[in-house]
């Protein structure tokens, strides 16, 4: 963007610049780009934060730019992910990634990556009144005529599954560009780790139901059915990126309780089984569970997990 007649950029038409940038990119994303700026695009948000960022004292903004960015993308986690309908938990900690209580405490469905994209644009002022909330009801409608993701209210098992498989990998697209854009600031004012928004804190509100899930999946399919295996991977694959190279989230909050189910769904099926078949027959069914379970770990979880 232009310096004007100063040669200074100034904080605020700097961050609406920018945030107006930041704005494209997720919105392109979500409608299923995968190239949301072109080359002039990017260098000229890339020079504007780094002007803004060794522009002389008291016009070097780095501190300013790092907290909108902050605030900005927290604004957006919380939006992007918000918490569970009740009846949908799993006791203490579960969540679905589907749902927001409104204000008085009355459950919203939400779709996964649907987020107020005024936020993005450096507004800090009120509702300007009834008009202003009407036009962009209005543009919210059309909008939503338009998502890629199908409304979480109807999104339950399987489905909340595909949602969130495809909602974190276009999430983890929109991350990508954002550091590209800030990369200055993180390498040179803060750690570079700092301007990646905070993934743990996602799994952390949806974890609890996702595993649930998938256990319910794996479930099925020892029961005969027929389950996407491909899906519970990529959904097993959100829980170890989120560790960046660190497993324990994988197995505190997967693995483990895989490990748990097991051992119940076959302490129950033994009961079963030692009053329907002989000594015999009951031994051929634990060989045949045994061979099924080794190809199930070794397709679902971590190569780590099959020597355990």
């Amino acid at each position: 963007m232009d310096r004007g007649d100063s040669g200074v950029v100034e904080l605020e038409e700097g961050w609406r610049f920018l945030a107006a940038g930041v704005a494209k990119i997720r919105r392109t994303v979500e409608a299923g780009g995968e190239f949301p700026l072109s080359s002039v695009e990017f260098l000229e948000l890339y020079t504007t934060v780094f002007n803004m960022c060794t522009q002389k004292p008291p016009h070097d903004y780095s501190s300013d730019l790092y907290e909108r960015y902050k605030e900005d993308t927290d604004t957006y986690v919380k939006s992007t992910f918000p918490r569970p309908l009740p009846h949908y938990s799993v006791p203490a900690r579960g969540c679905a990634a589907a749902f927001v209580l409104d204000a008085g405490g009355r459950a919203m469905a939400r779709s996964t990556f649907q987020y107020p994209y005024s936020c993005f644009l450096g507004s800090r002022e009120t509702a300007k009144g009834r008009e202003g909330e009407e036009k962009n009801s209005k543009k919210e409608q059309r909008r939503k005529k338009g998502q890629v993701l199908s409304p979480l209210k109807e999104m339950h098992g399987e489905l909340l599954l595909r949602g969130l498989v495809e909602g974190w990998s276009k999430y983890n697209l929109i991350v990508k560009f954002q550091i590209m854009v800030f990369q200055y600031l993180g390498r040179y004012y803060i750690p570079k780790k700092a301007l990646v928004p905070p993934l743990r804190k996602i799994l952390n509100e949806i974890k609890s139901t996702v595993t649930a899930i998938v256990i319910g999946m794996i479930d099925d399919e020892r029961e005969g059915k027929h389950i996407d295996r491909d899906l519970l991977n990529n959904v097993l694959d959100v829980f170890v990126q989120t560790g960046d190279g660190n497993l324990d989230i994988y197995r505190d909050d997967f693995e483990q309780t895989f490990f748990n189910a097991t051992r119940n769904y076959y302490s129950r099926k033994a009961q079963t089984w030692n009053k329907d078949y002989s000594d015999h027959d009951y031994m051929l069914k634990v060989e045949e569970c045994l061979q099924k379970e080794k190809e199930r770990v070794a397709h679902y979880l971590h190569s780590s997990a099959v020597d355990t």
